[in-house]
């Protein structure tokens, strides 16, 4: 993995950890190759397909950010990557998997209509479901506006740029609704790629949040 993937950083903001009432680890993969922590498990899946199974090539269907780590692990590895994508994807996405080497084929959108599309899922996969019952004690949920205000935060105070579905944890520890007692939290900021025209759509979104809140951006 070393050679393909950076060793992402772990950094705390103070104003943050003063906002949340405790102490969090901001685990930076929005600074990964690709934007987002996707591309370690398609390259790590990738690397280890036989050369029978690459000579057919490999297709995959994703929202944007394992698109752009199928098509860079393909790339890494020489093998052909089709990429289906809703026809919704930020045009970033869509570029960056080209410039991957991968071909796009565009589709109807099947996520819901959200800032973070990342995340907009109708239903998790029963790959994905199953992990979530085994592993996971509890899933907070957070609006669109709480996102949007998340986005701005980590721009303006961080200066880091981070995709929807990358502030949605950061979302919840703004909002107040981490657990209380407990001590050190990690938060993965799991993706930056944001389509720029989104940030109009933040503050328009931020602009109903009241003052306490928006005293913080």
């Amino acid at each position: 993995m070393t050679p393909v993937v950076h060793r992402t950083p772990c950094k705390q903001s103070a104003t943050l950890n003063r906002l949340a009432g405790k102490k969090i680890s901001l685990k930076l993969e929005n600074l990964q190759k690709t934007g987002s922590f996707k591309v370690r498990g398609a390259y790590n899946e990738i690397s280890q397909l036989s050369d029978e199974v690459c000579a057919n090539g490999i297709l995959a269907a994703s929202a944007g950010n394992h698109a752009q780590g199928v098509a860079l692990a393909g790339q890494k590895r020489g093998v052909p990557v089709t990429v289906f994508m809703p026809e919704t994807t930020p045009q970033a996405k869509v570029m960056a998997t080209r410039q991957y080497g991968a071909i796009v084929k565009l589709n109807a959108a099947r996520t819901q209509p959200t800032i973070a599309e990342g995340i907009g899922v109708k239903e998790p996969g029963m790959l994905t479901t199953n992990v979530i019952l085994s592993l996971v004690d509890e899933v907070l949920t957070v609006t669109e506006q709480e996102i949007a205000s998340a986005i701005l935060f980590m721009l303006e105070r961080e200066k880091m740029l981070v995709e929807g579905a990358g502030a949605a944890a950061v979302a919840a520890a703004l909002a107040g609704y981490l657990p209380a007692g407990s001590g050190s939290t990690g938060i993965i900021v799991s993706g930056g790629n944001l389509d720029i025209a989104k940030l109009v759509r933040c503050h328009e979104l931020v602009a109903g949040l009241n003052p306490a809140v928006l005293s913080i951006l």
